[in-house]
């Protein structure tokens, strides 16, 4: 078990050292700013029934949309 959690934070560490500025679409804050509210609406476009190709096989999910007022920002 520690044996993992080691492997999983020594891959975390890499990954943050090696993707520094190698991902553009990626924003940081300042060491000011707060983290802006989130709400579901920017993946509003996933929900429904999506199927294709992929992975040398036929590949569906099905997404439903958010319940129960979690789409909105809490007030």
């Amino acid at each position: 078990m520690i044996k993992k959690s080691l492997l999983c934070l020594l891959m975390l560490v890499c990954f943050n050292v090696l993707a520094e500025g190698k991902f553009p679409n990626l924003m940081f804050l300042d060491d000011k700013q707060q983290s802006p509210r989130a709400n579901l609406t920017a993946v509003n476009w996933l929900t429904g029934h999506w199927r294709g190709e992929a992975f040398g096989g036929l590949v569906e999910e099905v997404w439903s949309p958010a319940l129960g007022g979690s789409n909105t920002n809490p007030h």
